[in-house]
């Protein structure tokens, strides 16, 4: 009887320590989390079913290995984080899935892009100018959704018009009337808008000016 018992006891012990315990199963090595802008907040989750334990274990996610750092992964499984300005293009992150016991990684990726820059209008009128009269006026400037620093160029601008720090200046020369046109770019390093300058241009008060060549003779009354 207490060897029978002892048989019982060995193989109940040997069927518990061999209950199966498999590693979290991932649907796919990698996945994509979409698309991040600089210095805003991204939020995302894996797909449905993403990853999945055979035993119906709970699982918790992690990073492992090296990645940036703006990005990060809580208790719920949500992937949450701001890129910096210096973050751009795609980037990637091995997260590891685990039972409490056994383990299982896949990738994730992360595309941040940069906005570009934007004016208010496509077009925009400037004050008026005098043909030989010094001008001078600020140019309206651009915003960008990801605050980078713009730096501003003048093109398509006729050669007496120059930009000097965030003004437009010069002096019209006789014949720019009635108007002069440019292009204002603005840049943040990898994206561009344009706007287009109209300047409204006053002609100079000439004096009058005979349109004969010689004068005419006046005959003398007899």
């Amino acid at each position: 009887m207490r060897i029978a018992l002892l048989l019982l006891v060995s193989q109940l012990g040997f069927a518990a320590e061999t209950t199966p315990n498999t590693p979290p199963q991932w649907s796919s090595p990698q996945f994509s989390l979409g698309d991040a802008w600089r210095t805003t907040v991204f939020e995302a989750r894996l797909p449905e079913g993403a990853v999945q334990d055979p035993e119906g274990k709970p699982l918790t996610l992690r990073f492992v290995g090296k990645g940036p750092t703006w990005l990060k992964v809580d208790s719920q499984g949500v992937f949450k984080g701001i890129p910096s300005k210096k973050d751009s293009g795609s980037q990637t992150w091995t997260v590891e899935a685990s039972d409490g016991k056994l383990k299982s990684t896949a990738i994730i990726e992360v595309k941040v892009g940069n906005r570009p820059p934007a004016f208010a209008d496509s077009k925009a009128a400037l004050p008026e100018g005098l043909e030989e009269k010094k001008f001078e006026a600020a140019f309206p400037i651009a915003t960008d959704p990801d605050g980078d620093t713009l730096q501003y160029t003048l093109k398509d601008a006729p050669p007496w018009l120059k930009l000097v720090g965030k003004k437009l200046t010069g002096s019209p020369v006789l014949g720019s009337a009635p108007q002069a046109t440019a292009t204002l770019e603005a840049s943040d390093g990898s994206a561009t808008a344009t706007l287009a300058l109209v300047l409204p241009i006053r002609e100079k008060n000439q004096p009058p000016k005979f349109l004969l060549a010689t004068p005419l003779a006046l005959k003398e009354r007899e």
